[in-house]
């Protein structure tokens, strides 16, 4: 990811097998809602797999017990999981279409967790209370190679 395109992007709570980031589109450029799932209070740093947490979030998603906000909770202090969906104009979206597209991306992450192709930074979900800042170059884009979900944010 190059340092003129850094300011479009933030981290995800992913990471690849090469233990870089997974960059997220950044909330600043609006285009893009946030589906957020908050995590039950038990649910703590390394008392579940990654598995384990991924597949609450996509049973929550599916059950459409989420909220929309326009910038991502994790990394915030509270113990949640934020997945960017792209908001195509006019606003406001319906939000059975968000959730459909919340359910697809979700279904994607947890099968790259299972995979073991990316792995949770547990620690920005469960433990960082403040924006969390990683350098543009540290970050990488979803590789195309993975088949991204179409109305991915990436594309």
């Amino acid at each position: 990811m190059s340092d003129e395109n850094s300011y479009r992007y933030q981290p995800s709570v992913f990471i690849g097998a090469n233990k870089r980031r997974i960059a997220d589109p950044h909330h600043y450029f609006g285009k893009h809602c946030w589906v957020t799932v908050k995590l039950p209070e038990g649910m703590s740093y390394q008392s579940h797999t990654d598995s384990e947490v991924m597949s609450y979030v996509y049973m929550r998603i599916q059950n459409g017990q989420v909220f929309f906000d326009g910038e991502p909770q994790h990394s915030r202090g509270k113990k949640s999981i934020s997945l960017p969906i792209r908001w195509d104009e006019p606003y406001p979206q319906d939000e059975d279409v968000l959730l459909l597209e919340a359910k697809k991306l979700a279904a994607w992450w947890l099968h790259h967790v299972r995979k073991t192709t990316v792995t949770l930074d547990q620690r920005m979900i469960f433990e960082t209370a403040f924006p969390f800042e990683v350098p543009a170059l540290s970050m990488v884009d979803v590789p195309v190679s993975w088949e991204r979900p179409f109305n991915a944010p990436w594309y």
